[in-house]
């Protein structure tokens, strides 16, 4: 406040202790006589006076108030130290704050229009007061003509300045729009939170294509596009498709309906604009207009759709309320018949009527009991393997026990027998292979092979129930079959674009040679191991690699896709360190023994890891290391004995020279993974990997 402003409300309110000349001296304290008024504030705005804690150094006579009051960053005259008023304003505007360049001094009550302060910076205006934009500065002596608690940027001279950027408009303010902009001023005619795009002059636009609508704004459709303008009216994040103009269509094909939008019915359409009011997954058969059809014949209960009955049909609508499987006999118009007599017990939906009281029944494989009345029946056991009809009983499990390995002499017979368990007892048999049994189809046929031979029945019942189980026959001290004939070929994909093998059969040394430094290689001669022993010779004859050479046993059935093993258990032996050698922790001189499972030939092949790496891979298990089993090679042009025993419950490994019989590693494994399967032999970038003499004996 000017100091010459200041200086007259002094002198109005009375309080000068020495008036000038302007008085003529004759008006005493407290006379409100015009001509003293009048001259007081004539004088007042000529002259310049001094509180106790201000000096003018222009001032040439001095002037002494009881108190002192600041008021928007000025200081006032109205109040004692007590608080008692020494004056009252005129309040002209009637805001509650008076005009400090019209007071008198107080002398009991305030007059009509006046007020026991000086706070108004414009009494001609009841929006101009000290708070009046009180979200901006309560303190501040502001207009705010619209009411929204902001105050006007270009108000009248003396009024001090506030953000409002159109204070005739209560929805524009700065943060009117805070989601878009909190500091901004922007107007938000319909409160959500997002500026109008197109605003009058002065305002900030926004982002609000429809600022009279609280139900658009940008991102209403936030499950089509978090961005874009548009209408929700239903609130369930799909826009409607059909807005009003300005507002971007969305998808939304009933905007009034929150269960109707795009997807609302995965199971009928996943894309499609369907009404769902149960929120089953399937749409109304019959939804309003504009809104695509689904396959619901009921969209008012969550238990009808198509499929509900899934005992009956996976197609038909129908009703299961009590989720057996099996449709409401008698439900509402327009939804299909089942077959259920009692929607609410998952125990009961068929023969509600015609059975004897208590009497247990077959319907398919579900055991059933009537009840008391004999107008219903519950389940009593869902049956795994067959309903028995006669004996009103669940069939037990079907299993069948070949029995343990047989061991003949060459040219004997061995009696095989099938013992069967379970099912409903009408038992057919099928041995194979068939070529050396007296009676393939028989429980007990009588078997004479000539090799070692496994032997597999399959007994199957009345109800379609199979079980299998196999035996192996043994010949003592038989010598097993080592040709081209007899041994099949697999070599491993993992090794494609590797130097193609090379396997020799030399029928005067009856042996089998690998001769190239090829890929990874196998061959299969069909030897069964069940409880059983298989020993044989085998040496590198060359001095001029330091590679692997090795042995496959319980080997399961093979990949049909991929015609290679699956499962299987696995010894190498690399004669020299050679790290890396195919991956990370392969190529270690020693004895390495892996566990194989390949579950999923396909996606997840054999890798050469699998095979060599001395740590588990996703397809292997180790079951020794060479760091703690042995880490001495193989020696060039030595024949050693591979000595194998196998047991469902566990298997020895021995090797040791032909020549004098020494023991290079010995070690029993007790892991039943795989009980019984075939034996074969390995060679892995080692040329003239020999193999000859092999034999099995019976435990």
């Amino acid at each position: 406040m000017k100091s010459g402003t200041r200086v007259g409300w002094i002198v109005g309110v009375g309080t000068i202790i020495a008036l000038s000349s302007g008085c003529g001296g004759g008006c005493e304290d407290g006379d409100l006589s015009e001509e003293c008024v009048g001259a007081s504030a004539t004088e007042s705005s000529t002259s310049t006076s001094t509180s106790t804690s201000t000096t003018s150094s222009s001032s040439e006579s001095t002037s002494t108030s009881t108190s002192t009051t600041t008021i928007g960053g000025s200081e006032s005259d109205s109040e004692s130290d007590s608080g008692t008023p020494t004056s009252f304003c005129k309040d002209a505007d009637m805001d509650g704050q008076g005009d400090p360049n019209d007071c008198i001094p107080a002398d009991g009550d305030a007059p009509p229009g006046y007020v026991p302060n000086a706070d108004d910076c414009d009494d001609t205006d009841a929006n101009t007061h000290v708070g009046a934009a009180e979200l901006e500065d309560p303190a501040a002596c502001m207009t705010d003509a619209d009411g929204d608690g902001w105050g006007e940027t270009n108000p009248k001279p003396g009024v001090t300045p506030g953000t409002d950027c159109d204070d005739k408009n209560e929805f524009a303010f700065p943060g009117a729009a805070e989601l878009e902009d909190a500091a901004a001023c922007m107007e938000d005619a319909d409160n959500d939170g997002w500026g109008d795009a197109a605003p009058p002059a002065g305002v900030t636009p926004g982002t609000d294509c429809k600022d009279d609508d609280v139900s658009t704004y940008p991102g209403a459709g936030e499950l089509e596009d978090a961005s874009a303008c548009m209408t929700d009216a239903d609130d369930d994040g799909f826009g409607d498709v059909d807005p009003a103009p300005g507002a971007t269509p969305g998808s939304d094909c009933d905007d009034a309906s929150p269960t109707t939008f795009p997807g609302a019915a995965p199971k009928d359409d996943p894309t499609a604009c369907m009404k769902d009011d149960d929120e089953d997954d399937f749409g109304d058969v019959k939804p309003p207009a504009g809104v695509t059809p689904g396959t619901d014949c009921d969209d008012t209960n969550e238990f009808t759709y198509p499929g509900a009955a899934f005992e009956e049909s996976l197609e038909a609508c129908k009703r299961d309320v009590d989720g057996d499987g099996y449709g409401d006999d008698s439900p509402p118009d327009g939804v299909t018949p089942g077959i259920d007599c009692n929607d609410t017990d998952p125990q009961t939906f068929e023969m509600c009527a015609d059975c004897e009281p208590n009497e247990k029944f077959c319907a398919g494989a579900v055991l059933n009991v009537c009840n008391q009345s004999g107008n219903g029946s519950k389940i009593v056991e869902e049956c795994a393997f067959g309903c028995d009809d006669v004996n009103k009983v669940c069939y037990e499990e079907l299993t069948v026990d070949a029995g343990p390995s047989l061991c003949i002499d060459p040219g004997g017979t061995a009696q095989l027998n099938a013992d069967a368990e379970g099912g409903d007892g009408a038992y057919m048999y099928s041995w194979t292979p068939p070529m050396t049994l007296d009676d393939p189809m028989g429980q007990s046929p009588t078997a004479q092979p000539s090799i070692a031979t496994t032997y597999t029945v399959e007994v199957t019942d009345g109800q379609g129930s199979m079980a299998s189980d196999s035996v192996s026959v043994f010949i003592k001290n038989q010598t097993l079959a080592l040709s081209d004939v007899e041994c099949k070929i697999r070599n491993f994909k993992w090794a494609a674009g590797q130097p193609a093998p090379n396997w020799v059969w030399n029928a005067n040394l009856v042996e089998l040679c690998q001769n190239a430094n090829s890929g990874g290689t196998a061959r299969f001669c069909g030897w069964p191991l069940n409880n059983a022993n298989i020993q044989g010779k085998f040496q590198v004859k060359t001095t001029g690699d330091d590679d692997y050479i090795g042995f496959f046993w319980g080997v399961q059935p093979f990949d049909v896709l991929t015609e290679e093993p699956r499962q299987f258990y696995f010894l190498s032996w690399k004669q020299g360190n050679q790290v890396p050698f195919c991956g990370a922790n392969t190529g270690q001189a020693g004895l390495l023994v892996k566990r194989v499972d390949i579950k999923d030939p396909v996606n997840a092949p054999m890798t050469c890891q699998d095979l060599h790496a001395a740590v588990d891979t996703p397809n292997s298990v180790v079951l020794a290391t060479p760091g703690n089993w042995t880490t001495q090679g193989w020696l060039d042009n030595i024949q050693y004995v591979f000595d194998l025993t196998h047991t469902p419950k566990e298997f020895t490994v021995r090797i040791r020279r032909a020549d004098n019989n020494q023991v290079i590693a010995e070690r029993n494994f007790e892991d039943d993974t795989f009980p019984s399967g075939q034996v074969g032999f390995y060679s892995y970038s080692q040329a003239a990997s020999c193999f000859s003499g092999f034999k099995s004996s019976c435990l």
